[in-house]
């Protein structure tokens, strides 16, 4: 069984000088999250996560995230997330800085994978991602997009596929390129959505390697979210993405994990194409715990014409909410999930989507 724990404390800023209003202390809020976890793919681990929040005059709050955690298994994440609004809210920046070096699991490629006996290896990387929305008409807004990775396969154990160098770049590599999108954004926040719809089309492209040529993608996400009680909310989503070319394998798109088809292993199903479909169920349970349940159905293929058709992997799962703060949007969520031969635990912060 996958079990997993996490304490939460929230601290507000205090006054620097004299008597502040209410507005600067809610701009001074500062929340932050000890982690304490156990999964089977982890071990048990221990890390921080905080939120702060800024900007609580405009329509949307701007914030910053952070989260590292360290497991008994050597796995090391850490993340800086910023987001900031622009314009009253019409324009957006957002900016991912991330570095991990995290032994996981190689189930191999395409969508039949078998979780009985996956190769291990510790991969290093250090991630970059931004991108600026600029709002031109009512909700749509163009979208341009940067990107660099950077990774180094530091380890292997029993690595059959990896180390016979059957799969494209078992080593690791450098890609970076642009990215440029379309991009429809009605929701009411994007840390915990109770209403609105994204629908984005992306398409980026790695022009610049170390070594090998490049591969360009095309990525198709819709979320639609409706609450007809208060506190009830209905979420759906819809994941398409296609990515051809000299791909690492490391980069193919990718289906399990926390957030796309939990209830299976992390990266337990990719190639180089992906179709998803997801729907939630967010509902109040008492004062501010709240409950959820969710199912999701997708499944890989090596081209873009045959992700439609065959066999797909389904998942359902119940959750719980903690909303720390819901006129930000802050929540913890903790949600446990069964697939067809899997299973997974998480607790972390925001919805899945």
């Amino acid at each position: 069984m996958i079990l997993g724990h996490c304490i939460a404390l929230f601290l507000s800023g205090l006054p620097a000088h004299g008597a502040e209003t209410e507005q600067s202390l809610v701009d001074r809020s500062f929340f932050v999250v000890p982690i304490a976890l156990y999964t089977s793919d982890t071990g048990f681990g221990a890390g921080l996560a905080g939120f702060k929040s800024y900007h609580s005059d405009q329509p949307r709050n701007s914030s910053v995230q952070f989260s590292s955690i360290l497991t008994t298994r050597k796995q090391f994440t850490a993340v800086v997330r910023l987001e900031q609004f622009f314009h009253d809210g019409n324009d957006r920046m957002y900016l991912n800085v991330s570095y991990q070096k995290f032994p996981t699991d190689f189930f191999g490629t395409g969508n039949l994978t078998d979780n009985g006996d996956p190769e291990r290896y510790t991969p290093e990387k250090v991630t970059l991602e931004t991108f600026y929305e600029w709002r031109f008409w009512r909700n749509l807004k163009l979208r341009t997009m940067l990107f660099v990775n950077n990774l180094a396969v530091v380890k292997t154990e029993g690595g059959r596929t990896i180390e016979s160098g059957t799969i494209p770049y078992p080593r690791g590599r450098f890609d970076a390129g642009p990215g440029i999108g379309l991009v429809w954004d009605s929701r009411d926040n994007t840390q915990a959505t109770t209403r609105g719809i994204f629908a984005a089309l992306d398409y980026t492209g790695a022009f610049l390697e170390d070594e090998g040529g490049a591969y360009n993608s095309v990525t198709l996400d819709v979320r639609a979210f409706f609450h007809p009680l208060p506190d009830l909310v209905f979420g759906s989503m819809l994941l398409i993405e296609n990515r051809q070319g000299d791909v690492p394998f490391y980069l193919l798109p990718r289906l399990g994990g926390q957030d796309y088809l939990r209830g299976y292993e992390e990266g337990r199903f990719l190639d180089h194409s992906l179709f998803l479909l997801q729907q939630d169920i967010r509902f109040p349970v008492w004062r501010f715990i709240g409950g959820a349940v969710f199912g999701a159905a997708g499944r890989v293929a090596p081209e873009f014409g045959k992700a439609f058709s065959g066999k797909f992997h389904t998942a359902c799962g119940i959750g719980a909410r903690i909303y720390l703060n819901r006129e930000e949007h802050m929540v913890v969520r903790a949600d446990a999930a069964r697939g067809d031969d899997a299973d997974g635990f998480y607790v972390t912060f925001s919805e899945a989507f």
